[in-house]
C-alpha cells in the first residue's frame, strides 16, 4: 500500500542506489507490530496522505511524551517479535526504528520524523520528497537543488499537474492543458535540462521526480 502511494526517489548511502521509501516503510510497519497491545481492542491506523504517513497504535507506554533521539530509551513491548523481525531482517536491533526513522525521513523528505508515547502510540512521517545523497561522512546533501525559477506559465501549470500525480503521461498532460504533445514534450524537455523534473522508468509505466 505504501509502495503504491508513494514516490520511490533515487538515493545513494555509501554508494548504493537504496529505496529509502522501502526502508521507512518496513520501519513503520515494524513499529506498529513490534509496539503494539494486542490485548486492547483499538484499531490500529495507517494512513497514507499527499505529503505524510500517519499510524496510531494501543501501546504499553512506559511513559508519556515525545520521543526524540536525546530522549527515548528502547523498551522491547513484545520482545518475541522483535527478536523474529531481527531474524528475518525487518529491524536491526532494539530502538533502531526511531533511529532509521529519523535518519532515512530527513534524507527522503528533510525533514524529522513525530513520535508521541502515549496510550496510543501516535507516528507522524513526512513524505514531500526531497531528492538527496547520503556522503561517506553521513551528512546528506542535496541530488538536486533549483536555483533557477520557473517564469514559462505552461512549464509551472505542468509542474503542478505532476505533483497531484507524478504518472501522468504526456498525452494526458496535453489532453487536460489543451496543447498539443510536442508543446508538452518541449516543455518536459526544458523542465528535465533544468534538474526540475526526472523521469523514472518507461514512458507507458515510469513516473516524474520533481526536485522542488
Amino acid at each position: 500500500m505504501i509502495k503504491k502511494h508513494t514516490d520511490d526517489k533515487f538515493f545513494l548511502i555509501d554508494g548504493v542506489n537504496v529505496s529509502l521509501r522501502t526502508a521507512i516503510a518496513r520501519e513503520i510497519v515494524s513499529n506498529l507490530l513490534v509496539h503494539r497491545e494486542f490485548k486492547s481492542a483499538f484499531p490500529a491506523k495507517l494512513i497514507i496522505e499527499k505529503d505524510r504517513i500517519w499510524t496510531e497504535n494501543w501501546s504499553r507506554t512506559q511513559w508519556k511524551g515525545r520521543i526524540s533521539l536525546e530522549n527515548f530509551t528502547p523498551y522491547p513491548k513484545n520482545p518475541i517479535i522483535a527478536k523474529f523481525f531481527v531474524n528475518i531482517g525487518y529491524a536491526d536491533s532494539l530502538g533502531s526504528g526511531v533511529r532509521n526513522l529519523y535518519k532515512y525521513t530527513k534524507i527522503y523528505s528533510n525533514a524529522e520524523p513525530d513520535f508521541e508515547e502515549n496510550d496510543v502510540f501516535k507516528l507522524i512521517v513526512p513524505m514531500r520528497p526531497a531528492g538527496a545523497t547520503l556522503t561517506n561522512n553521513g551528512k546528506s546533501s542535496e541530488v538536486t537543488k533549483v536555483t533557477e525559477k520557473v517564469t514559462d506559465v505552461t512549464e509551472k501549470r505542468i509542474l503542478e499537474l505532476l505533483k497531484d500525480n507524478a504518472k501522468y503521461k504526456t498525452v494526458e498532460l496535453a489532453e487536460m492543458l489543451d496543447i498539443s504533445r510536442k508543446t508538452v514534450s518541449v516543455k518536459l524537455k526544458n523542465l528535465r535540462e533544468k534538474g526540475i523534473i526526472e523521469r523514472v522508468g518507461s514512458d507507458r509505466k515510469g513516473y516524474w521526480n520533481i526536485y522542488l
